[in-house]
């Protein structure tokens, strides 16, 4: 039982209170790019979580290799970086065995997901967190889940501006951008003024 409530505990935490986009910033563009509809960011959210939970493991594996060593600061993000494409061709060509029809946009869009510094910030938040693995397992899912429930409500704020009557220079990118800043500063509010790093 305890396992089970350190896991919703990191996934809650990793959803609402270290949202990758909200409160920590990483991943905009991606969300901005794949912010155009609920199935796609469903589709997008759902390889990413994949992405983040899978490589957020492989993080947990590289740091119990590379953790006592001397110079771990430089051979940490060249292992995660490494970690992170062999995740991406096991996963690229098991789509591509498994899933015939439908598994050509998943596999387009892998790249976007494996590749963006939402995921490389997951697997740096799991080794600063010092989290075990049930815990690593819950914040990847949760942050997957979270860079989803952004995008969703970016997406949302998107359409909403677009039908307003914003004043020309503000169209496009930057009320959008106006409205992520406001939306985190809500988010940062669950959290008051320090993150943990």
């Amino acid at each position: 039982m305890e396992l089970l409530a350190q896991f919703f505990s990191a996934s809650l935490l990793a959803i609402f209170v270290e949202n990758l986009v909200l409160s920590r910033g990483l991943g905009t563009s991606t969300v901005l790019f794949s912010a155009r509809g609920a199935k796609p960011i469903f589709m997008f959210g759902g390889l990413l979580t994949l992405m983040t939970t899978l490589s957020s493991m492989a993080a947990f594996g590289v740091n119990l290799l590379v953790g006592s060593l001397s110079f771990k600061a430089y051979v940490r993000p060249l292992a995660f970086i490494l970690a992170m494409t062999a995740i991406y061709y096991i996963v690229y060509f098991t789509l591509g065995r498994f899933m015939k029809s439908g598994g050509e946009y998943i596999r387009r869009y892998l790249g976007y997901a494996t590749f963006n510094c939402a995921v490389l910030g997951s697997a740096y938040l799991v080794i600063n967190g010092k989290y075990d693995i049930i815990q690593t397992l819950g914040f990847g899912i949760g942050a997957g889940v979270g860079f989803t429930l952004a995008s969703l409500l970016i997406a949302e704020g998107r359409r909403r501006v677009e039908m307003a009557a914003v004043p020309k220079a503000f169209k496009g990118l930057p009320v959008t951008l106006l409205y992520i800043g406001i939306l985190s500063l809500a988010f940062f509010g669950f959290i008051g003024h320090q993150l943990p790093f």
